[in-house]
């Protein structure tokens, strides 16, 4: 029972972190919105552009969008069949969630440990997309990649010990609560 308690607690502060991220994402939305407003205003009336708008949007999509990502994996919001939900045995559809978070995890694992070179080669050539008016550094949306990958890994771990107790236990009620209230909180 100590474990389980233990699971219980790092998975309240992963579904802290992960909320925390998805507001700083919605955040950056609405600022990113605002900009290309801005942007799209400014070539109405005065027939220019705003430099830098479609360089700073491109790489900050990159970022909310990761930012996201661990939110989405604990609410269940990423593409998934409820036909197994449905109709397959209790064990069989849990066992395949199970099969599924550790497939997720080895995923964003590999995203995270392959995109870290290049990474570290923005970061120490300290490289820049744009043009001369405004470069913008590739290096922070590579650290998203990488920072933002790992975290969702850790999310499906997570998840996949849930899954593993749910089989154990029997009673599934533990994660769809869990599920209720990140999608309420959220």
């Amino acid at each position: 029972m100590h474990i389980i308690n233990i699971a219980k607690k790092i998975d309240a502060l992963l579904g802290f972190i992960s909320r925390t991220f998805m507001i700083i994402s919605a955040a950056a939305l609405f600022l990113i919105a605002v900009m290309i407003g801005a942007d799209v205003i400014s070539r109405f009336f005065f027939n220019t552009s705003i430099v830098g708008v479609a360089e700073v949007v491109a790489n900050a999509l990159l970022v909310i969008a990761f930012l996201q990502l661990s939110y989405t994996i604990r609410v269940g919001g990423l593409l998934r069949t409820e036909l197994t939900d449905s109709y397959a045995p209790w064990v069989v559809s849990r066992s395949l969630w199970l099969i599924g978070y550790l497939l997720g995890a080895l995923l964003f694992f590999l995203i995270a440990y392959y995109s870290w070179d290049p990474m570290m080669s923005a970061w120490s050539r300290k490289t820049f997309e744009g043009h001369a008016s405004l470069r913008i550094p590739t290096f922070p949306s590579r650290f998203a990649v990488v920072m933002f990958s790992g975290l969702a890994s850790v999310n499906f771990i997570a998840l996949s010990v849930r899954s593993l107790l749910v089989i154990i236990k029997g009673d599934d009620s533990y994660i769809m609560k869990t599920k209720e209230e990140d999608l309420k909180i959220g």
